[in-house]
């Protein structure tokens, strides 16, 4: 799952180069600033920085490209996915150690 996972992210790529943080910040401006009024632009940039780096985290890309099969096997091992802090770093220890069976449901 895991390989199939990084084979979707690298053909997106191809297909949609360019598509950076750049492109991000100026689709999404505008509805954060709908939806936090009285935000200074700073602090919407934070926000949008922040969502932006969960977005790119390896488990929440590998989530959203699994099957809707996959998915509704994950939704039985929810506890797996995003728990806390401590979840997230032990993922990434995962990761360093290509444990990736721990993580990916096959």
């Amino acid at each position: 799952a895991f390989r199939r996972y990084q084979k979707g992210v690298e053909a997106r790529e191809r297909a949609a180069p360019g598509h950076s943080f750049d492109v991000y910040v100026a689709n999404n401006r505008a509805k954060l600033a709908v939806l936090s009024p009285g935000a200074g632009r700073g602090e919407l940039d934070a926000a949008l920085e922040a969502n932006w780096e969960a977005e790119q985290h390896p488990i929440r890309q590998a989530y959203a490209f699994l099957g809707e099969r996959d998915r509704m096997r994950v939704q039985k091992h929810r506890r797996l996915w995003y728990r806390d802090a401590a979840h997230d770093a032990a993922v990434e220890q995962a990761h360093a150690n290509r444990e990736y069976n721990d993580i990916v449901p096959r």
